[in-house]
C-alpha cells in the first residue's frame, strides 16, 4: 500500500513537472528549429508576417485585390501585386485569370466606363461619315482560337466611336497617307509607348532620328502624369512626365503605341482610356498630327492557349482605337501587315518571347511608319460622297 502511494505521488510529481516545463520545452523547440533549420524557420516566419500584413491590407488600403481567389493564392499575394503596381509607376498590374475569383472579371466589366447604347451605335452607323480608303490603314485581322476571356471582350459588332460632331468625328475633309521622302520626316515626331517602343528606341533605324518617350509596363492609364524615359534627337535625355514634355516641347507628329499591358482590362475601359489620352495630347498640341498605331499581335503559341494575351482580344482592341481616327489630324496605321503570318499571328522567327520583336525586325515596323506618313503642311481636302463610301 505504501509503495502504491509513493508511485502515485511520483507520477503526480512527474505530470506537474511536465506542465511546468511545457513553455520552456516549446521555446526550446523553437530555438532548436532556428538553430538546425534556420532558412526554413525564416521563410515560415516571413510567410506568417506577410500573410497577416496582406490580410490587414485587404481590410484597409488593398481593397482592389479582394477579387483574388485566396483559396488558391496566399494573403500576401495582395502585397506582391501591390508592389508590382508601385514599380509600374502606379499602373495596376494585370492579375492572372486563374488567380481571380470566378465572377470577379464580370464585376470589373460592369464597373468599366460607359459603353455606347444600341441607339447611339445605330445612329452612328446611319449618319457617321465613312473615312475613304487610303486615309487610314485597315485593322489587320487574326484567327480566333476560342481561348479568349469572354468577360473582358465586346461584341464584334460594337460601334466604339459614335461621335457625329467634334474632334473624333470625320467631317468630309481628309488627308491621304503617303510615303516619307526620308527619315528626316521623323525629326519633329514623338514616339509614345511601352516596352515594344523601348525596343524601337534601342534597335530600330530611327535611333537618333526621332524622339522617344517610353517605358516598360506603361499603359494608357495615368500616363500623362507618370515619369517615363525621354530620349530626344538633340541628345536630351532623362525622366519626365508627358504633361511636362508637351508643355515644353513642340512636335508636329505624335505616335502612340500602347495596349499590351492593358490586355487584362475590359476592352471598353482600354478604349476610353486611350480616347482620354488622345484628347489630352490634342489639347496640349492642337497642331500635331496624331498617329494611332495598331498594337503588334502575339505569336500563335500565345493566341492558341492564353486567355489574356491572344489576337482575338488584340484585334478587337485595335478595332476600338482605330475608330478614334478622324482622317484629318488623327490617323490609324497598322504595323501587323509586315510582321504577321496568314493567320494574323506574329511570325515566330521575328519574336523573342511571342510578344516582343527581335532586334533585327524592328526595321519592319519602321518600314510601315515610313510608308504611312502625313504631311502637316498639306491641308485636309474635301472628298466627294461617292469616294468616301
Amino acid at each position: 500500500m505504501l509503495n502504491r502511494n509513493l508511485q502515485n505521488r511520483e507520477k503526480g510529481d512527474r505530470n506537474q513537472q511536465k506542465k511546468n516545463r511545457r513553455p520552456s520545452d516549446f521555446g526550446e523547440f523553437v530555438r532548436l528549429c532556428w538553430k538546425r533549420i534556420p532558412l526554413f524557420s525564416l521563410i515560415l516566419l516571413t510567410c506568417v508576417v506577410f500573410s497577416i500584413a496582406g490580410w490587414v491590407g485587404l481590410i484597409t488600403n488593398l481593397k482592389s485585390y479582394r477579387k483574388l481567389d485566396f483559396v488558391k493564392e496566399p494573403f500576401y499575394s495582395a502585397l506582391i501585386f501591390d508592389l508590382k503596381t508601385k514599380l509600374n509607376g502606379g499602373t495596376e498590374v494585370t492579375l492572372p485569370p486563374d488567380a481571380v475569383k470566378k465572377g470577379a472579371e464580370t464585376e470589373t466589366k460592369k464597373e468599366s466606363v460607359k459603353t455606347p447604347s444600341r441607339q447611339e451605335m445605330k445612329k452612328a452607323e446611319d449618319e457617321r461619315l465613312t473615312i475613304p480608303k487610303g486615309v487610314c490603314d485597315d485593322v489587320i485581322q487574326a484567327k480566333d482560337y476560342g481561348v479568349a476571356n469572354q468577360s473582358i471582350l465586346v461584341d464584334p459588332s460594337t460601334v466604339f466611336t459614335t461621335d457625329l460632331t467634334g474632334y473624333f468625328a470625320p467631317d468630309g475633309t481628309y488627308r491621304y497617307l503617303e510615303k516619307a521622302k526620308s527619315d528626316d520626316y521623323f525629326n519633329d515626331a514623338l514616339m509614345i509607348g511601352d516596352s515594344r517602343t523601348v525596343g524601337l528606341s534601342l534597335w530600330s533605324p530611327l535611333v537618333g532620328k526621332t524622339n522617344f518617350f517610353c517605358k516598360e509596363s506603361m499603359s494608357v492609364f495615368g500616363i500623362m502624369t507618370k515619369e517615363l524615359n525621354y530620349t530626344g534627337m538633340n541628345g536630351e535625355s532623362g525622366s519626365t512626365t508627358l504633361d511636362q514634355l508637351l508643355a515644353t516641347h513642340t512636335y508636329r507628329k505624335i505616335y502612340i503605341s500602347l495596349g499590351i499591358n492593358e490586355m487584362g482590362y475590359p476592352i471598353m475601359k482600354y478604349y476610353n482610356g486611350y480616347r482620354a489620352l488622345i484628347e489630352k495630347i490634342h489639347a496640349a498640341q492642337p497642331d500635331a498630327i496624331i498617329f494611332i498605331e495598331g498594337n503588334l499581335h502575339v505569336d500563335a503559341a500565345h493566341s492558341q492557349t492564353d486567355a489574356t494575351f491572344n489576337n482575338t482580344s488584340m484585334v478587337l482592341r485595335n478595332t476600338a482605337i482605330a475608330s478614334l481616327a478622324n482622317g484629318r489630324d488623327t490617323f490609324y496605321i497598322d504595323p501587323n501587315s509586315e510582321v504577321c503570318d496568314g493567320d494574323g499571328n506574329l511570325i515566330a522567327d521575328y519574336t523573342t518571347d511571342g510578344i516582343h520583336l527581335k532586334a533585327a525586325f524592328y526595321k519592319k515596323w519602321v518600314d510601315v511608319l515610313r510608308d504611312n506618313t502625313i504631311d502637316p503642311d498639306k491641308p485636309a481636302k474635301a472628298v466627294s460622297t461617292d469616294k468616301a463610301q
